[in-house]
């Protein structure tokens, strides 16, 4: 397992192999302490569930030729989805962040070493992503990770619609034929035409283990991409 994949490019393909993977890391709670006057100790104050500060992974490697030097610059930059080949089961969200030392590789040295430092979302996602599910009814979700998930969800029908998932109640008023409510981008739309401002209530969330989904309302299916994920 000696490559990493970075916006669906192996680094095999570019010439670059991993000497060293970066440890495998949780991601630290957001959380503030407050002292109180005249009390031991402190508060611990977080600002909401689940909230964690991003992760840098930094991976060592080893680039045997230059002849895809110019690709691999253009490759290494920017964000994507990375999958580390000693965990292929996940993948991150991550940026490029270092910068990387083009004219040390061009030294002409046997061995060529760099680092390359991902910042990433601190959760790992499924790898591939789960399928998605389809509902013509009331029904179950069972999240078997360690985090709730930020789903994708399509609901087909019209008018005014109540859909309920693990206990949470979303209004959609005027929906026309079916609307999109991609939560992880915080954004509603139906063809590409944002309808954010047809939604009341919180942004849906599928929790750990088994929640209930229902509606009320005109509708003919809900499809949900769950993008499970774990810390």
């Amino acid at each position: 397992a000696d490559w990493f994949q970075f916006k669906g490019v192996k680094s095999t393909a570019m010439g670059v192999s991993v000497t060293t993977f970066p440890p495998i890391t949780l991601a630290e709670e957001r959380v503030t302490f407050v002292e109180v006057p005249g009390r031991s100790g402190s508060l611990t104050v977080t600002e909401g569930e689940c909230v964690y500060d991003d992760i840098v992974l930094s991976v060592e490697c080893l680039m045997k030729e230059t002849s895809r030097l110019d690709a691999m610059s253009g490759w290494l930059r920017g964000r994507g989805q990375l999958v580390l080949g000693n965990r292929p089961g996940c993948y991150y969200r991550a940026r490029v962040v270092n910068q990387i030392e083009i004219e040390k590789l061009m030294r002409g040295r046997p061995h060529r070493t760099f680092a390359v430092a991902f910042r990433c979302a601190p959760f790992r996602y499924q790898n591939p992503p789960a399928s998605e599910i389809v509902f013509t009814g009331a029904g179950q979700l069972n999240n078997l990770c360690n985090v709730y998930s930020e789903p994708v969800i399509t609901v087909t029908g019209s008018g005014t619609i109540e859909l309920s998932i693990g206990g949470k109640t979303l209004l959609l008023d005027g929906v026309d034929g079916y609307i999109t409510i991609d939560v992880p981008a915080r954004l509603a739309y139906r063809d590409m035409t944002n309808q954010s401002f047809k939604l009341t209530g919180d942004w849906p969330v599928i929790p750990v283990g088994r929640s209930n989904l229902s509606w009320i309302g005109n509708v003919s299916r809900v499809d949900i991409q769950p993008n499970w994920r774990n810390l």
